[in-house]
């Protein structure tokens, strides 16, 4: 019995850790619209594309100055018209979201270190949105500046959108992952549970 009581003690325990240690909240705004400019030198004129920027709610920067996070980017592709390839975002940026009143500012905004830079692309709208949750459906656009979307990094060369309109902006959230402190107390608390057999 006290053999059986110390096996489910470990079990409960690891257990525990996995759900008690913190996780991250992956989440992917995803941009769409029509578009015209230049890719690697060749110009383009009213492609459509879709922009994903996947990112960490957990994990960002708080520069000086700044009220708002900027979101630190896992991922950045730009899915465009033509290309036979995603465009991977190859330049250092985050995501500044910027709530107000009612409304809400989006900027993917290049990032100098840890300091922040231009904005890359403007898009201001509705209803309230602060980063941090999914949206229900595509939130409203009242504008977009792209004047500073401008020779941005890619894998496939420099890209410039110098007009175009957006269509929708949803933001999708995915399974919580596990950071790789809970793992490792998980592993931990398997590895003495293994112990505790072979030492019996």
């Amino acid at each position: 019995m006290r053999r059986l009581t110390s096996a489910l003690l470990g079990v409960v325990l690891a257990l525990l850790c996995l759900v008690t240690a913190a996780s991250a909240a992956p989440m992917t705004l995803t941009i769409s619209g029509t578009s015209s400019g230049i890719l690697n030198g060749v110009s383009f004129t009213d492609k459509a594309f879709q922009w994903a920027l996947d990112y960490d709610t957990t994990s960002y920067w708080a520069p000086w100055g700044e009220t708002q996070p900027i979101f630190q980017l896992s991922a950045s592709t730009i899915d465009l018209s033509g290309v036979s390839s995603p465009l991977t975002v190859t330049e250092s940026h985050g995501l500044f979201v910027w709530s107000y009143n009612d409304n809400y500012m989006i900027a993917p905004i290049r990032m100098d270190d840890h300091f922040p830079g231009g904005n890359i692309l403007d898009i201001d709208g509705s209803p309230f949105w602060d980063g941090k949750t999914p949206t229900v459906g595509s939130l409203l656009v009242s504008s977009i500046v792209w004047g500073q979307f401008n020779n941005v990094s890619t894998g496939q060369g420099l890209l410039t959108m110098s007009s175009g309109t957006i269509g929708s902006v949803v933001a999708t959230d995915g399974a919580p992952v596990p950071e790789p402190a809970s793992l490792s107390i998980l592993a931990l608390g398997v590895t003495g549970l293994m112990l505790r057999r072979k030492q019996r």
